[in-house]
């Protein structure tokens, strides 16, 4: 197995730390061997097999169905097993941000030894709005769908709460951003231009197209990098990522010739409604007008000319320039991330509200549907 797809182990967690609005938490070590999907099981054997404490529920009418927003909190607080937080006081300091801030830090993972960045919570700080609980959930959601991503675990260090990014280049390779391929391409590129100039689809399947695909990628091997990118474009629209800059998309260039790779998706915090509270998130679950004026919201405002395009179409564009087999697999793959199943991942992400949960759930699936309606 590719080393970069290999699970980080992490010290035992004494406990995972309460905050304003989330349902409290039993300790739980870590354990290298519990996968993901054991954990969603997990939580699906206990919703269905536990009944709930009516008088703990409340819900929110949207359109012409009721959600409940905190019903289900009754067989959280009964779990056993949520995704660790990874105490990473003690893990040596490899390197700091290119520009000095001590904002982000690569650290070294005792055990493994490999690098992960920290990004402690810098906004915003409870379970309403924060960086670290959208990170972690888009990067299992990216799991379930297939497109190859950074690993990410919640975490804290010197008493601060946020997730640690696995680093997505293998050893001895090296990380090449988007921008600079573009450079190269147009003889010079901006990636701060406001307008973003010549960072479009056609563009990027044009740099991309002396690429394989990411390491450890699951699916067909005949994928080629944009191939693979058109995957990413489903999957920000499916979680609302509005920043795909060209700094955020990147290859891969390895120590021989011709190891050349597109390099899994990262940093996806700004997803999810981050930025909102629980009132604005009950609001917009109510209101049917203000609900689908959120969801035309998410556009592609990083590309050149994409301010008011939809993710979604967005998405579809990319998956209009790719072969039909291609445009089936990310569909299909887009079929199987069931509602039921982005529920069981939003319930096993601690330091998360109830409604911001129920609120990532319904945003996911109504994007969902609308990927495959059109």
């Amino acid at each position: 197995m590719d080393p970069a797809r290999v699970r980080q182990a992490v010290p035992p967690v004494p406990g995972v730390p309460e905050s304003a609005g989330t349902v409290p938490q039993e300790a739980v070590p870590y354990n290298p061997g519990r996968s993901t999907r054991r954990l969603r099981e997990t939580a699906a054997a206990l919703r269905s097999s536990v009944k709930p404490e009516r008088e703990k529920s409340t819900s929110i009418a949207m359109g012409e169905k009721n959600i409940t927003v905190s019903g289900d909190g009754w067989y959280r607080a009964r779990m056993a097993e949520t995704f660790p937080v990874a105490d990473a006081t003690d893990w040596a300091v490899d390197l700091y941000e290119a520009d000095g801030s001590e904002e982000k830090i690569w650290l070294i993972e005792p055990v493994t030894r490999r690098r992960a960045l920290f990004k402690p919570n810098v906004r915003h700080d409870n379970a309403e709005q924060a960086d670290h609980w959208p990170e972690k959930l888009a990067s299992e959601v990216a799991g379930l769908l297939g497109a190859p991503r950074a690993l990410i675990d919640l975490a804290t260090r010197d008493g601060r709460r946020g997730c640690l990014s696995y680093d997505v280049k293998p050893a001895y390779w090296q990380l090449q951003p988007g921008y600079v391929l573009l450079a190269e391409l147009l003889g010079q590129h901006d990636p701060m231009d406001k307008r973003h100039e010549g960072h479009t689809l056609q563009n990027v399947r044009i740099v991309l197209q002396e690429y394989d695909h990411p390491p450890g990628f699951t699916g067909p091997g005949s994928f080629n990098a944009f191939d693979t990118f058109a995957g990413y474009t489903v999957f920000d629209a499916l979680i609302a990522n509005r920043d795909r800059h060209p700094a955020n998309w990147a290859v891969l260039l390895g120590p021989d010739k011709g190891d050349q790779r597109l390099a899994p998706s990262y940093d996806h915090a700004t997803s999810l409604g981050f930025s909102l509270t629980d009132a604005d998130r009950e609001r917009k679950l109510r209101d049917t007008m203000e609900w689908k004026a959120f969801l035309h919201k998410g556009t592609a405002w990083r590309f050149e000319g994409c301010r008011k395009v939809p993710l979604t179409d967005f998405a579809k564009n990319a998956l209009n320039l790719v072969s039909p087999e291609v445009r089936g697999y990310w569909l299909d793959r887009l079929e199987a991330c069931a509602k039921d199943q982005i529920e069981d991942l939003a319930a096993l992400v601690p330091e998360m509200s109830e409604v911001a949960r129920t609120f990532a759930v319904e945003l996911v699936d109504a994007n969902r549907r609308r990927l495959l309606d059109g």
